[in-house]
């Protein structure tokens, strides 16, 4: 981990802070759209929530639609948190992006859902 502290902030570096977000989706020959957000799950992961497949699958368990979901795996560049552990800030993506399917209580890979 390279987390720097300051006073007021703590920061991770580049893929040590993820977040996890989710979207509906149309799925039509082949291809999948991407729709609305999913607010089911809308949430980070750090080193301090354990291993980040597990936890991904831990949240896929709160959405609620029987549809199909996208689900994205975003590492990001940084992120800062205030002196009580608060996400106050984060970058863009960098490389690593990750995008899966939730149905039927299974997370897949996108490519391999639409085979």
């Amino acid at each position: 981990m390279t987390a720097t502290m300051t006073d007021q902030q703590k920061t991770l570096g580049k893929g040590e802070f993820i977040t996890i977000e989710a979207f509906y989706c149309e799925i039509e020959d082949g291809e999948v759209y991407e729709q609305e957000r999913c607010e089911d799950v809308d949430t980070y992961w750090t080193e301090g929530k354990g291993d980040l497949m597990e936890y991904v699958l831990e949240q896929c368990k709160y959405i609620e639609t029987k549809d199909p979901v996208i689900v994205d795996v975003l590492p990001r560049k940084w992120a800062e948190f205030d002196d009580d552990g608060n996400m106050e800030d984060y970058g863009d993506c960098c490389l690593g992006i990750e995008r899966y399917i939730w149905h039927e209580n299974k997370l897949t890979r996108e490519g391999e859902f639409i085979k």
